[in-house]
């Protein structure tokens, strides 16, 4: 922060670039102190967001592909009820009730559907499963 104010960095802003797996990159404008209106900061995320892909895919358009590429997951419609019951904060004992299934099959499912995603753990999954548009 130091060097930055040597250089004349007294204020800014960072704009988070998110995509299908999460958060990607982002913009950092920094300078002098200057206050931002609702809508001129949702301007400057918008050309975050466009510079950020611009940028990517010229530099590697591979990556960029990837990124922007659709995900496809199939899951079983057990496995989407069991997602949209965690979704809305239920206990593997909640949702076997639910369902009138046992906590074990609830787990299992829990277990199949965090592979199928990557997802590190439930909340994890929740959050990936948001961004993927399976769940709202």
């Amino acid at each position: 922060m130091i060097e930055g104010r040597n250089h004349g960095l007294h204020d800014g802003y960072i704009f988070p670039v998110h995509g299908r797996r999460g958060l990607l990159g982002n913009l950092t404008v920094g300078g002098r102190v200057v206050d931002l209106s609702p809508v001129e900061i949702s301007l400057f995320d918008q050309i975050a967001k466009r510079l950020f892909w611009k940028l990517l895919e010229l530099t590697d358009p591979e990556i960029s592909a990837d990124l922007a590429s659709r995900v496809e997951v199939q899951m079983t419609r057990r496995e989407m009820e069991a997602l949209n019951y965690l979704a809305d904060g239920m206990t593997s004992n909640d949702i076997s009730k639910v369902l009138d299934i046992s906590s074990h099959t609830v787990d299992w499912y829990m277990n199949g559907i965090q592979e199928k995603l990557k997802g590190k753990n439930r909340h994890h999954v929740v959050a990936i499963a948001f961004r993927l548009g399976l769940i709202s």
